[in-house]
């Protein structure tokens, strides 16, 4: 999978894996099934939660962060500009 260069300044990489090597699969009776991979904790630097999101996932995303091998890892809190077309983003 590709990307175009117009987002090479995220710096972001991406980890590919074929679904059957799957550590954990979770069915579902109404929708595609979910599988899971471990990956080295060390491989996320940031979470940025986005702007519509709710309270309630963003401290659960806090919990997981402060409690796991991630506490190394940043959250902030997109929200849109009242000056600009932009976002901005908030530390957590």
């Amino acid at each position: 999978m590709l990307k175009s260069n117009a987002w090479e300044y995220e710096q972001e990489w991406r980890m590919c894996a074929v679904l059957p090597d799957a550590d954990t699969t979770i069915n579902f009776t109404a929708a595609p099934a979910v599988h899971l991979f471990k990956f080295p904790a060390d491989a996320i630097e940031e979470i940025i939660v986005g702007v519509n999101a709710d309270s309630s996932l963003t401290e659960s995303i806090k919990n997981i962060i402060d409690r796991t091998e991630f506490s190394h890892v940043k959250v902030k809190q997109a929200s849109v500009s009242e000056k600009e077309f932009t976002l901005c983003f908030i530390d957590l």
